[in-house]
């Protein structure tokens, strides 16, 4: 690329040929100067970061790339900018493009603010975390728990069903889940109320499955929790078909909270709860 230096007074002229309209040349009138007072920012830019108006005809703002190359910008109007790279005094090379704000007004490597956070600002922003996780977290919890319930009660349902069906077909309830035509996933024989009226269990990790048969109380199938936060906690199905959530503090697994932790505050049972020694029953429906 053929250029051409001309010093006029304290200006310099660049003579650049314009790819675009052949035999034509673009004068670029160059101030070489980077900041107007001595917190380094340039002319046109503004407190807010915004892009101040230009400076007339001659406004150029200067960044130094490296030691040996500087960058020209400046405004040809319409929104779009010039681009000139000086290596010394030598041109390396021009662009026509539209700029961000930024690349208009560049700082000087040593003029970029570093601005960080104050101990108060991350005070601030650790009790709001803390205030939201201290809200968040309990509700939490109780959606966990009562989407494990959820998952167990239609096999407590299934239970019941065909228990009731056996009962129709042969006058007397079930005593063992092996006579009943339904599928029980749990091998385990963890006992929730360990008692000689319960006829048979079945277990997993969270839970206990049992009948109960009683003289002068009847034929029930129960589920309780016997591991976790809420342990001792559990459901119930009577003959006619009676549901209830428990919480059971005698005679088994024994439920920790106070009263009504788990049927009230995440099942979400209402009503007066019906207490003997064995623990606290709410009507529930599933």
């Amino acid at each position: 690329m053929r250029k051409e230096n001309v010093n006029v007074g304290n200006k310099k002229r660049v003579v650049i040929p314009e790819s675009r309209n052949r035999g034509s040349s673009t004068h670029l009138s160059l101030r070489n100067e980077t900041t107007n007072d001595k917190r380094g920012r340039f002319p046109s830019t503004s407190r807010t970061g915004r892009c101040a108006p230009p400076l007339g005809n001659d406004a150029l703002f200067l960044h130094q790339v490296s030691p040996d190359l500087h960058r020209y910008s400046f405004p040809l109007g319409g929104g779009r900018w010039a681009v000139a790279r000086m290596r010394g005094t030598l041109l390396s090379s021009v662009s026509f493009l539209p700029l961000t704000c930024r690349e208009r007004h560049p700082l000087p490597q040593g003029a970029r603010g570093q601005h960080g956070f104050t101990l108060i600002e991350l005070l601030v922003v650790v009790l709001i975390i803390g205030i939201l996780a201290a809200v968040a977290l309990p509700q939490y919890q109780k959606a966990v728990e009562r989407a494990r319930a959820s998952e167990a009660l239609p096999l407590l349902k299934s239970v019941y069903q065909a228990a009731k069906a056996y009962q129709m077909a042969n006058g007397a309830w079930p005593e063992k889940f092996d006579e009943l035509a339904v599928e029980i996933p749990w091998t385990g024989n963890v006992k929730w109320r360990d008692s000689s009226v319960m006829r048979d269990t079945r277990s997993n990790d969270l839970w206990s499955l049992q009948i109960y048969q009683e003289t002068g109380y009847g034929w029930s199938v129960i589920m309780g929790r016997i591991s976790g936060k809420y342990k001792g906690a559990g459901f119930s199905v009577t003959e006619d078909g009676s549901w209830y959530c428990r919480e059971r503090i005698a005679k088994g697994v024994t439920f920790d909270g106070n009263e009504g932790d788990y049927c009230v505050k995440i099942m979400r049972c209402s009503g007066t709860p019906f207490s003997n020694s064995n623990g606290r029953s709410y009507s529930y429906q599933p």
